[in-house]
């Protein structure tokens, strides 16, 4: 992996301050001389002389902070522990002699990169408008059991064609959000061999065509903390690399060590290989290997390094022209296992928990018709859920008063009023102020899911729609939220 020092310490911990995971470098940067593994349980309050000066709080923000005799990079980043909130505290070590950059120039650096956010942001608005449609009504034609064999080979070429458009969407968006240093993680504990044995078969058909061999040496059955979405990401992003710089009838390995207290995880290709003077490129944005002709944006590596980083992890490369590469990636290892990360790849369970609902009023204030129809597809399985519409705010506060409404999908992007005006009137009257109201957009910035569930919303359901997160929520707040 190389042999320069990458102190990185790790912190998580609970709602209730308690920790439930810590690393021996975060214990080495905070002078705790226990064991980390006795640690696990204990509240942040019993070791706060240790915390107090690295500023471990609710309220601290990202800074550069200064700890026996070395200089570290602290980041504070909000996730979720099961269902509650929690922190992740990481601990980079920036010791170099080149840490003094003038504050002019951060500043206009940080402006800038404000701006490509913002511009990334409406980019990706805009995008996923059209792909609302598309995404929507071919799944549903693709739960038709009516259609012949090369129909739903047409459909499933459109539905994979928009999902990668989505994908490319998704990671501009992500990395506009992770060079801003708002990437947001949402972590839980997963068994590490399950999502690898995940990320193969969706890799498996592009290898299949490129006649090239995964072979799964993964012999880990450890339990680590982090965003299950994320690890995926990297796992795919990883793996699809492996395969479209490889030679024909050639072989991918993934196979994992173990470093102390993390699992090192290596993506082996037998491929073209990285010539030296690429190392230190290979992980920037819209960079791509010169001398190759494999599709591809350039941002899938930034985007690896970006999300193992967030979760308290360390990246790397190690290859050779002619022989392959190996791409690896170290996590913290969890010192107490609480549960397996359930998957649920199947959309048949959300559709027969909605069946069980009930007779219930759904309004949706959509102001484009395309998706108006699209719901009241998404709704026709389910007689009993009977769909009123409107395609603007007043309408739709309207036939919220004079109708007894279970529950409201609000698009957020109306003529005449936004998403916050038509949920601040509904919450004024007396005859709407209980109905749950669940945003739709196609902002998905982190701050814009925050705001919108901070003012009152019980849900937030981007676009394009995912069906089975649809039913989900569907089913979620209308058994929560049943008439007396």
């Amino acid at each position: 992996m190389g042999n320069e020092e990458l102190l990185t310490g790790v912190l998580i911990v609970d709602y209730e301050q308690k920790i439930v995971a810590i690393n021996q470098s975060f214990c080495d940067i905070a002078g705790i001389h226990e064991p980390p593994h006795l640690l696990i349980g204990k509240n942040c309050e019993e070791y706060d002389s240790y915390l107090q000066h690295l500023g471990v709080s609710a309220e601290a923000a990202d800074k550069v902070i200064i700890s026996n005799g070395k200089m570290f990079e602290r980041k504070h980043i909000p996730c979720y522990i099961g269902n509650n909130r929690g922190s992740l505290w990481v601990f980079s070590n920036i010791t170099t002699p080149q840490n003094t950059e003038p504050s002019g120039v951060k500043g206009e650096t940080e402006k800038a990169a404000q701006s490509y956010s913002e511009l990334i942001s409406k980019m990706s608005h805009e995008l996923r408008t059209p792909l609302n449609g598309i995404l929507g009504f071919a799944q549903l034609l693709d739960m038709d059991s009516t259609l012949s064999s090369q129909q739903r080979e047409f459909v499933r070429e459109i539905l994979s064609g928009a999902r990668h458009l989505l994908n490319l969407v998704n990671g501009m968006s992500d990395l506009a959000r992770a060079e801003a240093g708002r990437l947001n993680v949402t972590c839980d504990v997963v068994k590490i061999d399950s999502i690898v044995e995940e990320s193969i078969k969706l890799v498996q058909p592009l290898a299949e065509r490129k006649k090239i061999r995964i072979v799964n040496e993964m012999n880990s059955s450890c339990y680590v903390l982090v965003d299950p979405t994320r690890i995926r990401q990297i796992l795919f992003n990883l793996l699809e690399n492996a395969v479209k710089y490889n030679k024909e009838n050639g072989v991918v390995k993934i196979m994992n060590t173990y470093d102390e207290e993390k699992i090192n995880i290596h993506v082996q290709d037998t491929g073209i290989g990285i010539p030296d003077e690429e190392f230190e490129n290979i992980f920037k944005p819209f960079y791509r290997i010169k001398g190759t002709n494999a599709d591809g944006t350039g941002i899938g590596l930034s985007l690896v390094k970006q999300f193992v980083q967030s979760m308290g992890g360390t990246v790397g490369v190690n290859s050779k022209i002619g022989a392959g590469s190996d791409f690896w990636f170290s996590l913290p290892i969890v010192q107490r296992a609480r549960h397996d990360h359930l998957q649920r790849d199947d959309i048949a369970p959300y559709i027969e928990k909605v069946k069980q609902i009930g007779p219930k009023k759904i309004l949706y204030i959509e102001d484009r018709l395309s998706n108006i129809k699209l719901m009241e597809k998404i709704l026709a399985p389910f007689p009993e859920l009977l769909l009123f519409s409107a395609t603007c705010g007043k309408e739709g506060l309207d036939i919220a008063s004079a109708e007894q409404i279970d529950l409201i999908f609000l698009d957020m992007n109306l003529p005449d009023m936004n998403g916050y005006e038509v949920l601040e009137q509904l919450k004024r009257n007396e005859r709407t102020s209980s109905i749950p109201v669940i945003a739709l957009s196609a902002n998905v910035m982190p701050t814009d899911i925050e705001k919108a569930l901070s003012k009152g919303f019980e849900g937030y359901l981007a676009k394009p729609l995912d069906l089975k997160r649809c039913f989900e929520k569907i089913q979620q707040v209308l058994t929560r939220n049943k008439k007396a």
